[in-house]
């Protein structure tokens, strides 16, 4: 008869603690930039830095969490690649949800 009463005590403190506590954010899978905002950044871009892409394809937009970064954070990753096969040559243009871009890789 104690044990039930203090297992009725404990699952009455439990769910008092739980309606405490605070609803956790929904984390959103949405990046904040679009993919087709994100291409039409890295275009502006290429262009404004006067990067060739004469030799190259568009060939893939993905969205790739970064690495090491506790938040979560994800970037656009907008690939060029060489018309004609050739070792690296590939353009990466790095395209982050507060809309900074950078270039990786390229001849």
């Amino acid at each position: 008869m104690i044990c039930g009463m203090l297992g009725i005590v404990l699952l009455a403190s439990a769910v008092v603690v739980l309606a405490q506590t605070p609803a956790k954010e929904t984390l959103s899978l949405a990046p904040a930039v679009t993919l087709q905002e994100a291409l039409s950044l890295a275009e502006q871009y290429v262009e404004k830095q006067k990067i060739d892409t004469s030799r190259h394809f568009l060939e893939s937009i993905r969205l790739v969490y970064i690495p090491d970064n506790p938040k979560g954070e994800k970037q656009w990753v907008v690939t060029w690649t060489l018309k004609t096969p050739s070792d690296g040559g590939q353009i990466f243009i790095l395209v982050k949800m507060d809309k900074s871009l950078s270039k990786s890789g390229g001849l």
